[in-house]
């Protein structure tokens, strides 16, 4: 097994549990427990092999002349003056290709770098900081390890005062173990020395290595976090201060949970949840096991942001609270998600509508309150019971999960443009009904309404719903619809409240003036949230943006178009055709985004050199100059160049295809527009073998295209 013989145990031991095997008498022990438990011929070998490694490793370990793996003690500083009182210092490690060593929690198999050091009197050193490691999974085993090189960077504390100005020597006996096809344990004995001057002096090569490792180096986050305990299992849920992607987690001791990766099941985000298995391959049963069970665990939890990996450590505490803290913080939760920019305007939308009944009787005002509760508490048990559904599949989801589809996002993104378009009142939407059951579409206009509050808090999360959502999406389904049900109560309670005690309706102020400006100026906030959900959007489906964009621009100007100009009923009709049209196409066009093969142009990059050279093999070449400013050139790249069509041509007629980004300055493309006397872009050129160039037009269709190359 590669890079692993230190994986090799006897039947019965815990990875970090492992016997002293330093004596033949012991080891005879294991042997005999081998023997019992009837195991074959191959783990008797693998138990040799390991007391030999061990019997190695303890007694002195090896020494090469050439190790695949050197060490080195480090400083940024080449000099330090008298008032110099700390400063950092390091082991540089370097590992051959195919070599790898440990973490300071190497896992289920390896062994952490140690370091016996030797100091000037009155000098400390602190601790290594062990910069972010990548997990090494081999067969059933999980280890922790570095690859290629690493740096363990301390801090060297000197005494208060310096005598004189002697060099300060620092010695550090350093034994590490290293895997490839065998594992080896290395020590090695690496010296530092550091003059003293009246001026410190920088090496900038070691500087620069030290600013490099130290942005990998974990930060302590100083926050106890309660860990959701259930059977052998666990959820955590963390929130960071900016949007992260959580990649990993990695235990700091054995004690707690399984070095084995973990079901990561939020998104890019700032709340992160995730489910861990515990190292007990059973719950704890007696009081030594519970004790241990409970005991705080630390973790180094790897995130991403857009540029660089990050790492933060955290504690975690396994304490199970009552069922009723979380359906209060539920409670709380959707209490909360009435004040969030993207419900406020629908809670504002309800409170309207409720201050318009206030001089009626009591029962409409009841009934209404009712009815919009209804429909909040309806739209979260449905997707309560849809969430089941889902993990009954096999799905690992959290909150927000609808987020990550596409469909979903457009779907809202259309649904709150329309809603900020209706608060500005241009238009209305409402809902047919026959005399005789006026009252009954009233009511359903409230129960739609709450449906609607439930659709526009989907995407938001708010203090207290965390760790709510971290209890329900580890437990049962029964579990999970008490949260639900206790977040659609939360979110409908002030309208519960005025249900039960509809004289308060009295205490709120006249509808008015200030009613109807605050209306229009609560299309702000949905249109605000439109536009962090097209954000999202683009993340996902950036082809598909500009064509969303367009179908908003249209929408907007149907509606205004009906709403101001009086005109005759057959121009009406175009406009609500083109409404129908912009609610509509987005949709087709990114379906048929999904349904298009992944077939497409192979674009290289434009030179001249490159033209000349393809031309001189007589092949045929199309080049496409374009920028990411060009608004018609991404009309094209849309419309022509993803064609099913036209990429199929391409390949059968093998045309090779350059594209010239124009979006920065480039010569190489400004004197080719100037040598064909054109002064900006698109532009299209095609050389038939043996042929002049040909010009093709600024806007190009697939046919205009196709029938341009067929000629030729």
């Amino acid at each position: 097994m590669r890079g692993q013989d230190l994986n090799l145990r006897p039947s019965g031991y815990e990875p970090d549990e492992l016997p002293d095997c330093s004596t033949p008498r012991q080891y005879a022990k294991i042997i005999k427990i081998t023997k019992s438990s009837q195991v074959n011929l191959q783990k008797i070998i693998f138990s040799f092999s390991l007391f030999f490694l061990i019997e190695t490793g303890s007694a002195k370990p090896i020494n090469y002349k050439n190790p695949p793996s050197k060490v080195k003690l480090v400083s940024p500083y080449q000099t330090l003056s008298k008032q110099k009182k700390k400063i950092p210092i390091g082991l540089w490690i370097t590992l051959d290709k195919g070599w790898h060593s440990y973490w300071q929690y190497p896992g289920e198999s390896g062994k952490a770098l140690k370091a016996k050091w030797t100091l000037p009197k009155g000098s400390t050193v602190s601790d290594f900081k062990w910069p972010i490691p990548e997990r090494l999974n081999v067969g059933s085993f999980t280890s922790f390890v570095y690859k290629n090189q690493f740096l363990l960077i301390s801090e060297l504390s000197l005494p208060e005062k310096k005598s004189d100005s002697s060099p300060i020597n620092i010695t550090a006996q350093v034994e590490w173990f290293i895997c490839e096809e065998v594992c080896i344990p290395l020590t090695e004995e690496v010296n530092l020395k550091l003059d003293v001057r009246k001026t410190e002096k920088i090496t900038p090569y070691w500087k620069d290595i030290f600013d490099k490792w130290s942005t990998q180096i974990p930060k302590t986050i100083n926050k106890k976090i309660k860990l959701q305990a259930k059977e052998t299992s666990r959820q955590i849920s963390v929130s960071t201060e900016k949007k992260l992607q959580l990649l990993d987690v990695f235990p700091l001791s054995k004690q707690g949970f399984s070095p084995k990766k973990p079901t990561i099941l939020s998104t890019n985000s700032y709340q992160h949840s995730f489910i861990i298995n515990s190292t007990e391959e059973k719950p704890p049963q007696n009081k030594k096991q519970k004790n241990t069970y409970k005991k705080n665990v630390q973790a180094l939890l790897v995130f991403k942001d857009k540029k660089d990996k990050l790492g933060f450590i955290y504690t975690f505490t396994h304490q199970k609270d009552s069922i009723f803290w979380f359906l209060l913080f539920a409670f709380l939760g959707g209490l909360i998600l009435n004040f969030m920019p993207c419900v406020l305007p629908i809670v504002f939308l309800k409170f309207s509508n409720t201050l318009d009944l206030s001089k009626q009787k009591k029962s409409k005002v009841i009934l209404s309150n009712l009815f919009y509760s209804g429909g909040v508490i309806f739209s979260f048990m449905l997707l309560a019971f849809l969430i089941v559904l889902l993990k009954k599949g096999g799905d690992s989801i959290g909150w927000g999960f609808q987020m990550q589809s596409p469909y979903f996002l457009l779907s809202i993104i259309v649904l709150f443009f329309l809603i900020s378009l209706n608060f500005m009142g241009w238009f209305s939407l409402t809902i047919p009904s026959a005399p005789f059951f006026h009252r009954g579409t009233t009511l359903l206009k409230h129960f739609l309404t709450g449906i609607l509050s439930t659709t526009a808090a989907s995407p938001c999360t708010v203090p207290f719903m965390g760790a709510a959502m971290g209890y329900a999406f580890s437990g049962s389904p029964y579990q999970i619809a008490i949260i639900f049900l206790f977040l659609g109560l939360g979110l409908s309670f002030p309208y519960l409240l005025l249900s039960v005690f509809p004289n308060w309706i009295q205490y709120a102020p006249t509808p008015g003036n200030w009613s109807h400006k605050l209306k229009y100026f609560m299309a702000f906030p949905m249109l605000a949230t439109s536009i962090w959900l097209i954000h999202l959007f683009n993340e996902q489906e950036p082809d598909s943006l500009l064509f969303l964009l367009f179908s908003l621009l249209l929408l907007a100007l149907g509606f205004w178009f009906l709403n101001n100009i009086k005109t005759n009923s057959y121009l009406k009709w175009l406009f609500r055709i083109i409404i129908v049209l912009s609610l509509t196409y987005p949709f087709l066009h990114l379906y048929q985004g999904k349904t298009v093969p992944s077939l497409s142009i192979q674009w290289e990059p434009f030179s001249i050199e490159k033209m000349e050279n393809i031309r001189s093999e007589e092949q045929p070449l199309f080049i496409n100059f374009t920028a990411e400013w060009c608004l018609t050139c991404k009309f094209n790249e849309q419309i022509t160049f993803k064609n099913k069509k036209v990429i199929q041509f391409f390949k059968d007629k093998n045309i090779r295809s350059l594209k010239g980004d124009w979006t920065h300055k480039n010569p190489e493309i400004s004197a080719i527009l100037k040598d064909y006397r054109r002064s900006g872009i698109p532009f299209y050129l095609y050389f038939p073998p043996k042929s002049p160039a040909i010009l093709l037009p600024e806007l190009l269709t697939p046919n205009t295209l196709l029938e341009t190359l067929n000629k030729e």
